[in-house]
Parts: C-alpha cells; structure tokens; sequence
C-alpha cells in the first residue's frame, strides 16, 4: 500500500469517484472555497493498494502557524473526515495516511468526522465521540410529515393553513435575499463572526458543480420570513445554513421549510437528510429541534492527533498554554502571539 497526496481538481474528483460515496465537505470545490475564506490550503492523503486503486481518501486544509515555516492540517467546517472504500482495511489504510502526514511535517491533525461513513472505520481511528447528529431516512410516504414528531406535524399544518408557503429559488437574486436573511438572524442570536458568512462564499457554493445547493424561502402575506440552504451530493442532502426573521418565529417557517426541503428530496432519489445536532454538540433546544423530524441518531466523531510532540509542547509553551489544560485543539492555537521554530 501507498500513499499519494493530491492537490489537483481533476485528480481529487477521480479519486474521491473511485473511493465511492462522499458528501459536499469532501469535495474539492468546498475545500476551495473554504481556501478562499482563508482555512487553509487544500490536500488530499489517498490511500493505494498495490494495484493502485483507491482505498481511503483523507482531505484536509493545511494551516501555516505563526507565519512560519510550521504547519498543522484541520477540516473543513462540517462533516468531513476520511472516506474508505467498502471491503477496504481500515485499519491498515488509515494508519498508511497518517503516516503519511506525519512524514510530511505536519505537527497536528484535527478532523471532524461524518457521522454516515465513521461506521466504515476501524473503532481506533474513529476519535472522540461529542454528541449525536439527527438524520432523516427519506422514506417513500409522500406526506413526509406522517414521520415528524406529532407537536411538529400539528404546527406544519397550522402554519400552512395562516399561508405560510415555501419556494426554491436560485441565482445571484436568492443568494443576496438568503444573506440579507441568514445575516439578520445571526445577528439577533450574536453569533461568532466565524458564522457571518459573505455573498462571495455563498455565491461559490451556489455555482459549483460538485454539489447542487438548494436555497428555500419561506413566505407570508408577500414576505419572504425565512430562509435555509440544503446542499445535495448523490443521495444524500444536508442541511447547511438557516435563519428566520425574529418576528416571525411563531410561525415555524423553519418547520415548514424543511418538511418541503423532505418532500423535495425524495422526488431528487435523496435517501438521507443530516440535519445536524445542537451548539457544540449538545442536547439542547436546537438538538430537540431537529429530533422532532426523525428519531434517527449518528454519533459525530472528532479525532485530535499530535505527530510532533516536541514541536507541540513547545509551541504551547510558548504561550503560555497546558496541553492537557486546555479544551480547544491544537491548544497553541488558543492564544495568537509570535513562537519561535522547533
């Protein structure tokens, strides 16, 4: 078995074909969008048999630390993590690439990891579980909400009944109406700045071709009141970004988006929708939220792996930082101040 690294476009689409299944965050079009907000150079481990096919695919953003000739890699935000072909050696693959990543020079790897493909993995190359992603098994009932927890079907309907309708619209006209919504609704929940996203990364989203976005808008008395963003790849469909106007939240828009975005993506041969779970992947209202659609639970896995540990120490050190001390991973990025090469 062997290892190549990949950062070409068509290379990177050929060998994430021939691994198999993927979602959108292993795509190179998000790695390159996620480049452009400033995360990271993009990169791909790939795993090869002695026959050279691909077996496993790791991407991955590669992060310069303190402007120096240092480097970490992390993932793109969202579900993202290795993919293994079926019938692979998990095991064996996984430990090829991280070998690989770590005779490339990389001092950390901090990975998300999906929650539909971690069942591909051997159990030591999972990571850490953090908490359980709600994911919606499209079925074939066309009157989706027959699944939905009873208090959410109840107010899908009565919503409707007041006029509360849906559209999927497209183009530079959706992706300016999303934002100025999404944006209104992030500001009211005083969000991080992270989350503020901008027109230019949601418009390359928009116009990619790896994956297909989905902008949906909810409607009342001529108004557009909420707004979500679904992005799809093959058969499966998550849902990405959302916001609703404060004055506005009585009515459930969100509620009736997604029973629409359902509907839709069975009619599209989606079989999966991920919904996500609650903030920082805890069981809070936004996790009971999204229970409400489906009882179908993932555990979301996050792997924090050192390859130098001298060069991690020291870097914590010179901030000033406990390793074990502190929550955030790597810990020397908690604190941005001028370190010295290893």
């Amino acid at each position: 078995m062997s290892v190549s690294i990949c950062d070409k476009d068509y290379e990177w689409r050929e060998f994430l074909g021939n691994v198999g299944s993927h979602d959108f965050t292993h795509s190179f079009d998000f790695h390159r969008i996620s480049m452009a907000r400033g995360e990271g150079e993009p990169l791909a481990f790939v795993a090869q048999d002695d026959g050279g096919a691909p077996v496993a695919m790791w991407p991955v953003l590669k992060r310069g630390i303190d402007n120096g000739n240092l480097f970490d890699f992390t993932s793109v935000y969202g579900y993202a993590g290795p993919l293994v072909a079926a019938g692979a050696d998990s095991r064996a693959a996984l430990a090829e690439i991280l070998d690989a990543m770590r005779r490339y020079g990389a001092v950390s790897l901090f990975s998300r990891m999906h929650p539909l493909f971690s069942d591909r993995l051997d159990s030591d190359f999972r990571g850490t579980a953090l908490g359980d992603v709600v994911v919606i098994d499209v079925g074939t009932d066309p009157n989706v909400v027959n699944s939905y927890r009873g208090s959410h079907r109840r107010e899908i309907v009565n919503a409707r009944a007041k006029g509360v309708a849906v559209s999927v619209e497209s183009g530079a006209s959706a992706v300016a109406d999303f934002h100025a919504i999404y944006t209104q609704a992030m500001s009211k929940l005083d969000a991080e700045d992270y989350y503020f996203f901008d027109q230019d990364y949601l418009g390359r989203i928009a116009e990619s071709s790896d994956f297909k976005a989905l902008f949906l808008f909810a409607t009342y008395e001529g108004k557009k009141i909420a707004a979500s963003m679904f992005i799809v790849t093959g058969t499966i469909m998550q849902y990405y970004l959302s916001g609703t106007i404060s004055e506005f939240r009585h009515l459930v828009p969100s509620k009736v988006i997604i029973a629409e975005a359902h509907a839709r993506a069975m009619k599209m041969g989606v079989t999966q929708i991920i919904l996500g779970g609650g903030v920082g992947s805890r069981r809070d209202a936004l996790f009971a939220f999204k229970k409400g659609f489906s009882p179908q639970l993932f555990p979301f896995h996050v792997v924090r792996h050192i390859f130098d540990e001298e060069c991690y120490s020291a870097l914590c050190a010179a901030r000033g930082v406990s390793r074990e001390g502190v929550h955030f991973f790597p810990a020397y990025r908690t604190v941005i101040q001028e370190v010295d090469a290893c």
